[in-house]
């Protein structure tokens, strides 16, 4: 069965607000519009159609408009996850990944240990920064990118 946390739905509607809202708003003054345009404000009966019409098309124009603004904006995550195609590693690469993990990190701390001097350190003191740490104009030099 799915499993549905109550506490994302809560948050997924918390980010549509705005949008919701705006929808509602379009409506409810595409409405207003319809009946205040009637026979005692407006005596022309194309006149009235028009406005109508034009009223509802606005509305419809924005409400599309922020519908596509939520399911490119909040929702595009959502949807790409329930829409993509879902691709897992085979147990036979996992375990070729821990292992080349467990190898490098192994040969990492042997480096860090020096076991069987196998770095070329005459005393105890190692600066991993280099001479140009100290000297005061070069710096900017140890920041510089060769591309």
């Amino acid at each position: 069965m799915l499993q549905i946390n109550m506490a994302d739905v809560m948050n997924v509607i918390g980010s549509l607000t705005p949008y919701l809202i705006a929808i509602g708003v379009l409506f409810v003054l595409a409405l207003i519009v319809t009946f205040a345009v009637n026979k005692k404000t407006v005596k022309e009966v194309a006149t009235r159609k028009i406005i109508h019409s034009e009223s509802w098309l606005v509305a419809l124009v924005g409400i599309v408009v922020a519908a596509s603004m939520m399911l490119s904006g909040p929702m595009a995550t959502l949807l790409n996850n329930a829409t993509l195609t879902k691709y897992m590693l085979s147990d036979a690469t996992v375990s070729k990944a821990n292992e080349l993990a467990k190898e490098v990190q192994s040969e990492a701390i042997t480096m860090l240990k020096n076991d069987d001097s196998n770095l070329p350190l005459s005393n105890k003191k190692v600066n991993v920064f280099g001479w140009g740490l100290h000297q005061p104009g070069l710096w900017r030099h140890r920041l510089r990118l060769h591309v």
